[in-house]
């Protein structure tokens, strides 16, 4: 005769449809002056979650509270309205293609004073930790490792593919690239961009982008992280002027007509907007950054 697995009080979990269960301000008439009323239930549907649960079904329990007596009584949720109302979604898709319906697990309640259901209910949708981008980005990673799709991953973490292949890209940083994540000084989207650099180079375009943003107080665009990239990749040294974007641009638009083409190109090449093919658009780089200068 088996033994039970583990040391512990057994507990009820029942698996059910999750049309049987009741939401407050959905299934009901109630408003914000019930204690299970949740303002979220007004948001509008993740496509991503849906899909999560199609796949994969509703793994965290659901907990209830029973309300009412006789016919009357319902299961009232206090935790997983999302997971219920992202359930009934997905399941009439399954059912729409010849699918069988998923069944959520469910946890139901006892005793529970009102005054009991309010503070079940915030504690359990609001005491949660997100995990920060690194360790999303290094669970990812390990995924990837294992053999996991961009497509299973992102439909895991319920998010784009483009957004796994970010991070995986971020994963494969230096230290010191992911630590200026982790701190907010660069943002992962232009991190990114860094990703195929050798580490010194890394080292580098960073140091630079962290140095700008002093200059300029603007955190590091991913236009700006790949500009960096590049030069550092070619070899180039590029000095290029971010205050000057604006008056740039303007020479683009306004001088169109009147400047030669080189010139013009190396206006592009400043603000990110060309790679130059030739000596003459890195002459043309030095000159639209004087001349600018100049105009200051």
């Amino acid at each position: 005769m088996g033994t039970q697995l583990l040391d512990g009080k057994r507990e009820t979990l029942f698996r059910v449809d999750p049309e049987t269960l009741t939401i407050i301000g959905i299934d009901t008439d109630d408003g914000p002056d019930h204690q299970l009323w949740d303002e979220r239930i007004k948001l509008p549907l993740d496509e991503h979650m849906v899909l999560n649960i199609m796949e994969l079904g509703v793994r965290e329990p659901i907990v209830v509270v029973v309300q009412g007596k006789g016919e009357a009584r319902v299961a009232a949720v206090v935790d997983g309205r999302q997971r219920v109302r992202h359930a009934r979604e997905a399941n009439k898709r399954l059912v729409k293609r010849g699918d069988p319906a998923l069944q959520v697990p469910v946890i139901a309640e006892k005793g529970m004073s009102e005054r009991e259901q309010t503070l079940l209910s915030a504690s359990l949708n609001e005491i949660r930790q997100d995990d920060p981008v690194m360790t999303k980005a290094a669970k990812a990673a390990r995924m990837k490792g294992k053999g996991s799709s961009f497509s299973e991953i992102a439909l895991a973490f319920g998010v784009t593919e483009q957004t796994v292949g970010l991070w995986v890209n971020i994963n494969s940083l230096t230290d010191t690239v992911k630590k200026a994540i982790a701190d907010g000084r660069i943002k992962p989207t232009a991190a990114g961009a860094l990703a195929g650099l050798k580490p010194e180079e890394q080292k580098t375009a960073l140091a630079e982008l962290l140095e700008e943003q002093a200059a300029t107080g603007e955190k590091p665009t991913v236009d700006k992280a790949k500009g960096k990239a590049k030069a550092k990749a070619s070899g180039m040294t590029v000095v290029v002027a971010v205050p000057q974007r604006r008056v740039l641009r303007r020479v683009i638009d306004n001088g169109a007509e009147v400047l030669s083409q080189d010139f013009l190109a190396g206006v592009r090449f400043a603000i990110g907007d060309l790679n130059p093919k030739s000596i003459k658009g890195l002459t043309a780089l030095m000159s639209a950054k004087s001349a600018v200068d100049s105009a200051e």
